[in-house]
């Protein structure tokens, strides 16, 4: 069984919280439900464009998605933008 990638993981879980299904997600986005599905199981990750409009959608950041930053530092940097990490504007 493979381990779900980082990206797979966050994609599911912001999901999760919104209280969406993949299909809904996926119409939200603009992508397949089945592509939602290989995002979340790390059989693939998101082109450009689907990466763009997840974080649209979530109003998070690469960093975040791909696993580079947690939770934490990310809500932290959210509210301050001083972690050196984000460059994210007020």
């Amino acid at each position: 069984m493979n381990k779900k990638s980082a990206m797979g993981q966050r994609i599911q879980e912001l999901r999760k919280d919104a209280g969406l299904t993949q299909e809904q997600l996926a119409q939200r986005i603009g992508v397949s439900m089945a592509a939602v599905r290989n995002y979340e199981n790390g059989l693939r990750e998101p082109n450009s464009k689907a990466m763009a409009a997840l974080e649209r959608f979530f109003k998070v950041s690469g960093e975040y998605l791909r696993g580079d930053i947690d939770r934490e530092t990310f809500t932290e940097c959210g509210r301050q933008h001083a972690c050196g990490i984000c460059h994210a504007s007020s």
